[in-house]
């Protein structure tokens, strides 16, 4: 199966339909999962690519959520395996951050990061399960096109 919808360097109409439906996917996860309320998907570097809040929340998490995975992942350099899940705790909720598009096979593909944010009385242990299947279900098809350098002055 191509992955058409979700190239950075494809064409912006058709990635619009294949986003509205991996929101419509997350929506459906969030609904599903008792106390989780909201999921986003990021490519490894910071864009969102789909997500379950407003567009400023969606920005500033995927803005988030990449460092703090390289941080972690950096730890571990020279290190079998990989990183699984990255658990934030607070008075508020959880933040739940995992790898959702695995491992990029060549510079040309960025993996991608999945999110989600949590009430307190949130189950962790049924939260990372659907996280879990819900990477497993789309996991070939959530690898995007790299950013390529881009030369001031030469535009997007």
């Amino acid at each position: 199966m191509q992955n058409e919808g979700f190239s950075t360097t494809g064409n912006p109409p058709s990635a619009r339909p294949a986003r509205e439906q991996l929101s419509a996917l997350l929506a459906d996860l969030v609904k599903r999962t008792p106390g989780m309320l909201h999921a986003l998907l990021a490519a490894g570097d910071g864009i969102k690519l789909a997500h379950t809040m407003t567009v400023d929340e969606a920005d500033k998490l995927a803005a988030t959520i990449s460092p703090m995975y390289a941080l972690v992942k950096g730890q571990f350099a020279g290190s079998e395996g990989g990183v699984h899940q990255i658990v934030a705790e607070h008075d508020a909720g959880l933040l739940f951050i995992c790898s959702a598009g695995g491992q990029a096979r060549n510079e040309t593909l960025v993996g991608t990061l999945l999110a989600v944010l949590t009430t307190p009385q949130a189950d962790a242990g049924q939260v990372a399960f659907e996280m879990g299947r819900f990477v497993k279900s789309l996991e070939d098809h959530l690898l995007v096109a790299a950013r390529r350098n881009m030369i001031p002055g030469q535009g997007l």
